[in-house]
């Protein structure tokens, strides 16, 4: 059986990015389908009451989302340091907005220049400025608070929409481990309930509109692609094994660092026998991620207005230019309750092309095909990392803390692998998110970043998805 769907504009992911670019175009009166592999999926009370409690997105993924997860036994890790899918996304109606940690951290201007500022990795194709204005209203959509009058922010055109939770007593020890110049709030996305923004909430206040199909449980197998160089359907199917063809005027995909590679690639054909966009071989390639560290142990508050799991602090004086080329750092500041306190340093990684992601024979029950990924740190970003682990540990010591947490970790943060440039032959996408060599086809999301930076990716892609869509809106794409 065969159902076919059309739209002026096609979403492939209902992430972050895909609900904004949806909201934004079916307000200006196009026709938006959105494809899915996965379903919708509602917070169980019990958990959300955890979650306001405990403030521990981690509940989501062990409780309620260990369904919209990748199985294991669909995917091949290699390296030594293997990027494992099953903790990396959720498949799921709102995507990983469903189970992420709310941290809403901008880029920088020199994050925009790697290459001209250090010699490694490749430069930005546009520059913080161009961003600047969607960052604000990515800030706004998100509800992201902050304090813009802190150190440590780059340039910006305004406040932050929502007020900072004020510093706790507790972070005047921070502010001794770090020095009081470069301790600043905590950028955060907190709904009234405590719960970080989900895209869900967005797409579902977006199935009201007549112009909006969401076709939930539909698996893009491919981006059919006509006279070389114009998209003109997706192929889909369903687990019941339909098949679905949506024909629009232009194709989005949001399907996050792995997927979004994964499509273009599957979607070869005469003309473009590599995949789409890979022109230059770097089509799933400079696969990068942030490395965590997690550096603490008991300590001793009586403060009794210690806020037991929130983080209120932090501090960017280690995400600065001079530290780039070594590998910048963020530097998160957690006490858990009153008896245990974590430094979490998030480092930037470089993007090398032996890093990637590859199609595999076989599907999994989502009808995604099977997946093999190769990730290694190398010697650099290793010793980076050591550098940092001794700083923490140093830090923690001249605190008074007796350290039993000392562990490292890669964070689910794929990004690069579609990645954005000037020249076809650097990369896959243009600094419009159109894949070069085609008309009508985009990837917004982390995989179109060029390089990652230090901070957490999630407002950095929405505020991308506001520009492509300020760009897809202005061209008035109609189908037929």
């Amino acid at each position: 059986m065969t159902q076919s769907y059309s739209a002026d504009v096609c979403i492939i992911g209902s992430g972050v990015a895909g609900a904004i670019v949806a909201t934004q175009c079916l307000a200006a009166g196009l026709d938006v389908a959105m494809i899915e592999a996965g379903t919708a999926w509602r917070r169980p009370w019990p958990v959300a009451m955890a979650e306001r409690h405990l403030g521990s997105h981690r509940l989501r993924m062990r409780l309620w989302l260990r369904n919209a997860r990748y199985e294991s036994e669909h995917h091949i890790a290699e390296g030594d340091r293997p990027y494992r899918l099953p903790g990396a996304a959720v498949l799921a109606r709102g995507g990983s907005t469903l189970a992420w940690s709310g941290y809403a951290y901008r880029l920088k201007p020199e994050d925009f220049r790697l290459q001209t500022l250090t010699g490694q990795g490749k430069d930005w194709p546009i520059s913080y400025s161009d961003l600047e204005i969607s960052y604000r209203r990515a800030e706004q959509t998100l509800g992201a608070s902050g304090d813009g009058t802190d150190p440590g922010h780059p340039p910006r055109s305004g406040p932050f929409p929502v007020a900072p939770k004020p510093y706790a007593p507790r972070d005047r020890l921070f502010e001794e481990i770090v020095a009081d110049e470069s301790v600043m709030h905590h950028n955060a996305t907190l709904t009234s309930d405590g719960i970080p923004f989900s895209a869900d909430a967005m797409i579902a206040k977006a199935g009201s509109s007549p112009g909006f199909t969401l076709l939930g449980q539909t698996t893009a197998q491919r981006l059919v692609i006509e006279d070389p160089d114009r998209f003109v359907a997706v192929d889909c199917s369903t687990p019941s094994g339909d098949r679905v063809t949506v024909e629009a005027a232009a194709a989005v995909v949001c399907a996050g660092g792995i997927e979004s590679p994964k499509l273009l690639l599957a979607s070869r054909s005469g003309t473009h026998p590599h995949g789409l966009g890979n022109a230059g071989g770097h089509l799933g390639r400079n696969l990068i991620s942030h490395t965590g560290l997690r550096i603490g142990g008991a300590w001793d508050s009586s403060d009794p207005d210690n806020d037991a799991f929130r983080v209120t602090a932090a501090s960017r004086g280690p995400d600065v230019e001079s530290e780039q080329r070594k590998g910048k750092y963020l530097l998160l500041w957690r006490p858990i309750g009153r008896s245990r306190l974590i430094l979490n340093a998030v480092i930037e990684q470089l993007p090398h092309h032996e890093n990637r992601v590859e199609l595999l024979e076989g599907r999994d029950r989502f009808g995604l095909s099977n997946t093999r990924t190769v990730f290694s740190h190398d010697e650099s970003h290793r010793r980076r990392m050591h550098e940092v682990a001794q700083d923490l540990r140093d830090a923690c010591e001249r605190a008074g803390v007796e350290i039993t947490i000392d562990d490292s970790y890669v964070h689910a943060h794929p990004m690069c692998t579609t990645r954005m440039s000037e020249d076809p032959l650097d990369g896959v996408v243009d600094s419009d998110l159109r894949v070069h060599g085609l008309d009508n086809v985009y990837v917004c999301g982390s995989s179109s970043f060029t390089t990652g930076g230090a901070a957490h990716p999630t407002i950095t892609v929405a505020a991308l998805a506001h520009r492509l869509s300020d760009l897809l809106i202005a061209q008035n794409l109609r189908r037929g």
